[in-house]
């Protein structure tokens, strides 16, 4: 978000105090629009041993009132026209992968049924718990708009996220539900970069002990 706090000192400059006043009003997006305000007020409000520069109220259409001389109007459009020139575009998307997955001994089971590109996600998992057969119980693809929640609901999984961009790398607030885990964490994640977000002891329809993992992965940009 723009931080007008840091264009808005311009309007600082010597003024001359004898021009006529006029009333303008002034459209400003409204996700800064309170702290122009404030601004506002505080440079054109009294100060010691000086009475007040000019006079800032807040219309009902969110417009900003003000009641200044014309030197005064052109600076504060000139720091304006700033902030908005200076305005970041808004960052793209961010499209997340999740998988959860069943691990059980590898001597109960013939073969590996995970895709190849969940490997280093098997190698991790078997490092720590030994040899396992996995597979895929269930998946889902969650695209969501940074600072926004976006959720994804199924009969057997259930999925919320909120995306916030950090530099190159992403700070994410995950939630998952399905029978086998539930799990709500914070977690880090690198272009391109695979996560265990969590995992717990699973038995399945033999009675056999396993374990049930939740993988989050964020897919690289392509070119």
């Amino acid at each position: 978000m723009i931080r007008p706090t840091y264009l808005l000192p311009a309007l600082l400059l010597a003024l001359s105090a004898a021009a006529q006043a006029e009333i303008r009003a002034y459209d400003v997006d409204e996700r800064y629009r309170n702290e122009v305000f404030e601004a506002l007020e505080s440079i054109l409000g009294p100060r010691p041993g000086m009475g007040p520069a000019g006079k800032v109220s807040m219309l009902p259409t969110g417009q900003i009132l003000v009641d200044t001389d014309p030197d005064r109007h052109t600076e504060i459009q000139g720091v304006l026209d700033a902030i908005a020139q200076s305005e970041p575009l808004e960052p793209p998307s961010v499209s997340l992968r999740y998988w959860v997955l069943s691990g059980m001994p590898a001597a109960l089971y013939d073969g590996n049924r995970l895709p190849p590109i969940l490997a280093d996600v098997a190698a991790e998992l078997e490092a720590a718990h030994g040899d396992l057969d996995l597979s895929v119980i269930d998946s889902a693809t969650l695209v969501g708009a940074p600072g926004f929640t976006a959720v994804s609901q199924s009969e057997t999984l259930e999925i919320s996220q909120n995306v916030k961009p950090a530099g190159s790398r992403i700070n994410a607030d995950i939630s998952l539900q399905s029978a086998y885990l539930e799990l709500h964490v914070r977690a880090t994640l690198s272009p391109g970069e695979f996560l265990v977000l969590g995992e717990s002891p699973y038995r399945d329809e033999n009675d056999q002990r396993g374990l049930v993992a939740f993988v989050v992965h964020w897919p690289p940009a392509r070119n």
